[in-house]
C-alpha cells in the first residue's frame, strides 16, 4: 500500500494536466465549473459505494445495525476522523487556479520510501 501511495503522489498531477490540456479551448470559468461538478459527483459516488460495500460486509457479520453505523460514522467523521480529513483536504480542489503540486509531498514520499528500504540500505527518492 505504501508503494502504491508513493506512485500516486509521484504522478498526482498527470490526470489534472491532461484535463487542462484537453479543455484548453474552454472558457476558464466553464472548465472550472465542469471540474468542480465532476469532483462533487465523484465524491458523492465514492461515499455511496463505500457505504453500500460496508453495509454488505456488516451484514455478512450480522452487525448491520444502527449502533454499528453510528460508531462507524463517528470513527470516520468525528475529529480527527479519516473521512473528515479527506473531505477538508478536498476543498482546495474546488478553488479556481488549483493545481495538485501546490501541496508538496516530497517529505511524505521520502519518509514512506525509507520504510520500504531493506535494513541498512537507503532508498533514493
Amino acid at each position: 500500500w505504501r508503494w502504491h501511495a508513493i506512485e500516486e503522489i509521484e504522478h498526482k498531477a498527470v490526470a489534472y494536466d491532461t484535463w487542462n490540456h484537453a479543455t484548453r479551448d474552454m472558457p476558464r470559468v466553464r472548465r472550472w465549473l465542469l471540474r468542480s461538478v465532476v469532483m462533487a459527483t465523484a465524491s458523492a459516488r465514492l461515499h455511496y459505494v463505500l457505504f453500500r460495500n460496508t453495509a454488505e460486509l456488516l451484514a455478512q457479520d450480522g452487525k448491520n445495525d444502527w449502533r454499528t453505523w453510528l460508531r462507524l460514522l463517528g470513527y470516520l467523521y468525528r475529529r480527527p476522523g479519516m473521512m473528515r480529513v479527506v473531505l477538508v483536504s478536498m476543498i482546495g480542489y474546488f478553488r479556481p487556479g488549483f493545481h495538485p503540486w501546490e501541496l508538496d509531498d516530497r517529505a511524505l514520499v521520502s519518509s514512506a520510501l525509507a520504510t520500504l528500504a531493506p535494513p541498512g540500505e537507503a532508498v533514493a527518492a
